[in-house]
């Protein structure tokens, strides 16, 4: 991810994360914890092991909009999975501190691997005159 693309995400909340279910029913659900682990990879909080984790244990594949009050904004492709080694975790913990957002601990934490960024813009109004 750019450099522009990392300061977006972690001045934006909440991005809508998208996953779907193993039947093919989509979900979106918003996540106040999302933001960057490093320049390949965002991370989140998984507060209550819902819906979303479960959907992310059978099928990776993600998509994430991290949005400002314009409407502009980043849509991120990638997949999802359980940080396994805890390291993750401590910097989220970390991570989260700071953003001064009162969060019970995370059950467990989830790591976006980054395959595709886009940008989008809201569509440009003509004036009357």
């Amino acid at each position: 991810m750019s450099d522009e693309v990392k300061q977006f995400v972690r001045q934006h909340r909440p991005a809508l994360l998208a996953t779907v279910s193993p039947d093919g029913v989509p979900n979106i659900a918003p996540k106040g914890s999302l933001t960057v682990l490093d320049d390949e990879r965002l991370v989140y909080a998984d507060l209550v092991g819902g819906r979303t984790s479960s959907n992310l244990a059978s099928r990776p594949q993600v998509a994430v909009v991290v949005i400002d009050q314009y409407g502009r904004g980043y849509q991120i492709k990638g997949r999802g999975q359980r940080d396994e080694t805890g390291a993750a975790y401590e910097r989220l913990c970390d991570i989260s501190s700071s953003l001064k957002i009162p969060l019970p601990p995370p059950q467990t934490v989830m790591v976006i691997a980054v395959d595709e960024v886009s940008r989008f813009d809201p569509p440009k109004t003509q004036r009357a005159e």
